[in-house]
């Protein structure tokens, strides 16, 4: 369905840190996702150094609505 590096640290500048707070949140969207009910979504984070991978939250809304 989709991929991302976070690598923000080098696109935008946040410094990367252990601790998972508002001041480094992301937001990622990807567009075109064909999702029905009784889908599965399978999400997977690999630690790099000293960020963890979290995911906060999730949001699926349709294309044109904003969450």
């Amino acid at each position: 369905m989709g991929k991302w590096k976070g690598d923000l640290e080098y696109t935008i500048g946040k410094t990367p840190t252990p601790y998972i707070n508002r001041q480094t949140a992301t937001r990622v969207t990807f567009k075109g996702l064909d999702m029905q009910k009784g889908s599965t979504l399978k999400i997977v984070g690999t630690p790099d150094g000293m960020e963890p991978a979290p995911v906060d939250y999730l949001s699926s809304v349709p294309e044109g609505v904003v969450d």
